[in-house]
């Protein structure tokens, strides 16, 4: 284990402080500038090659406008090959819940992301059975 948004090999951040920075149109990842102990700058360049997102809830148009600021097509691909990670909450609150998942799934079939759940999702999976499996 280790502090929250902590992973093996990689640069650690409160999920907060990553949703700030791709929040803000910066790269998220690259940007921060914490380590994990014993790591060096080189042990995190894999992560520059993400953009990480979280608590969607439903605010497709948001999220849309969001990947378009960050260089993203609409099919989720990057010029410069960046993926995007989903940091759970991509539902519930937002007027296109079920469109947002939709999509987000979309992108993860298609390799172009990553994605796990969060509260609400699961929450939210308990309403719709049809789509549950995927969360």
């Amino acid at each position: 284990m280790g502090p929250p948004g902590w992973q093996r090999g990689r640069s650690w951040a409160s999920t907060s402080e990553l949703t700030r920075g791709a929040a803000s149109g910066r790269d998220s990842v690259s940007s921060h500038s914490s380590f994990r102990p014993g790591s060096s700058p080189t042990a995190t360049s894999n992560l520059a090659e993400y953009d990480v997102i979280g608590d969607v809830h439903g605010c497709l148009h948001t999220l849309r406008h969001l990947l378009t600021e960050l260089g993203y097509a609409g099919d989720g691909s990057h010029p410069a090959g960046r993926r995007l990670a989903f940091v759970g909450d991509l539902v519930n609150r937002g007027l296109h819940s079920e469109e947002t998942f939709v999509y987000v799934m979309r992108l993860v079939g298609a390799g172009r992301a990553s994605s796990v759940r969060g509260n609400q999702d699961l929450v939210w999976a308990e309403t719709h059975p049809d789509l549950a499996r995927w969360i």
